[in-house]
């Protein structure tokens, strides 16, 4: 693997609870890749978007029990998942990063190799210059599979389109979309925060609508089906409010 530096940006916001077990999940799995690859570089950035409590004890709390140390990247105002994601992109950028890893704040991962699987096979794939993305999250919510495959030993699916959960990419491919604009590309209109009953689109964006889109350049992703999962969603402002559920208990029914 010819990779250098890994840049990890952890998109956050107000929920603490996901993001210090996020955190864990992200430590285990850069420690399973250092494992293997003890030269690769490592930088970790939370991007958070102005939550309410402050981010450092959090942050020193989880290095503290793992060694992993994280860089904080807060937003002087609440400005979306795009200038959050922006932000540590363009942090990854000034460091030198050459691959980076997005991920959510709230995640569960079913094996700490999880990492460790998707950049060994973003380097397998990229020779073929087809598939430009690797997620270790497959979302069930729209359906633009391709073709079933395994790698690894591990089920996976090529994809025109992932949800924004888990994406992993050169710099240099995530460079022909970002810095992305606070935009809805396929309408014109602001993104949301998610308000005014709009997201941030910022997934569609990326695979269908931006300039540079991976439909545009007639791209694609390959996403393992059992990687990551997204248990956040379960807590989702879009959800009804009786339908909505606390942190721990989603945590708690998780496993975790």
């Amino acid at each position: 693997m010819s990779f250098k530096h890994l840049g990890i940006v952890v998109l956050s916001y107000a929920r603490f609870d996901f993001l210090r077990h996020t955190l864990h999940k992200i430590a285990a799995g850069v420690a399973r890749v250092r494992d293997v690859y003890p030269d690769l570089r490592v930088t970790v950035i939370v991007a958070d978007d102005h939550s309410p409590e402050p981010l450092a004890p959090l942050l020193a709390e989880v290095t503290a029990a793992t060694g992993q140390p994280f860089e904080p990247l807060v937003a002087p105002a609440r400005s979306g998942v795009n200038q959050s994601f922006n932000r540590g992109f363009l942090r990854c950028r000034e460091l030198g990063v050459d691959v980076l890893c997005e991920i959510q704040d709230d995640i569960t991962t079913t094996t700490d190799d999880w990492l460790l699987l998707e950049l060994q096979t973003l380097a397998d794939v990229l020779p073929a210059n087809r598939v430009t993305f690797v997620s270790g999250f497959y979302g069930t919510r729209y359906r633009y599979d391709r073709g079933r495959t395994g790698v690894h030993g591990r089920n996976a699916v090529l994809r025109l389109y992932e949800g924004f959960v888990n994406l992993v990419a050169t710099m240099a491919e995530w460079g022909k979309c970002f810095p992305m604009d606070s935009i809805i590309y396929r309408t014109g209109e602001p993104s949301g925060f998610p308000h005014n009953n709009r997201g941030s689109e910022i997934d569609f964006n990326l695979f269908f609508y931006h300039p540079q889109s991976l439909r545009a350049r007639k791209k694609m992703v390959l996403s393992f089906t059992d990687l990551v999962r997204h248990i956040g969603g379960e807590c989702s402002t879009w959800k009804a409010a009786n339908q909505v559920k606390t942190q721990q208990t989603v945590l708690f029914e998780h496993g975790a």
